[in-house]
């Protein structure tokens, strides 16, 4: 785990560990990829969610946190929305996540 300092706060940031950068498991990259989405570190979210669904096509999980990663860029913001609407169909924050940008 590495720490940040800055700005008057500490952030934990996960480090993959090497049991899971040498999984085969898509389920245990898109978990890892949750965890890193919610550490803020949004650029290490999306290389593993990209893992995630190279491992497989069908993990609803990585394709949302893939789809939230891609929101922050205007050149990715389409593909962003067909990751959320395809993950819509098991998860139920990528309908929320969705619905708020409809809101806007």
């Amino acid at each position: 785990m590495r720490m940040h300092f800055g700005a008057g706060s500490v952030l934990a940031t996960p480090q993959p560990s090497s049991a899971v950068q040498r999984s085969s498991s898509s389920a245990a990259h898109s978990n890892l990829s949750i965890v890193q989405l919610l550490a803020g570190d949004l650029g290490a979210a999306e290389r593993t969610a990209r893992r995630a669904l190279e491992l497989s096509r069908d993990n609803d999980w990585a394709r949302f946190v893939l789809g939230v990663t891609l929101l922050r860029n205007a050149a990715t913001y389409s593909d962003a929305l067909r990751h959320l609407e395809s993950a819509a169909r098991s998860v139920p924050a990528a309908r929320e996540t969705l619905n708020a940008l409809q809101a806007k």
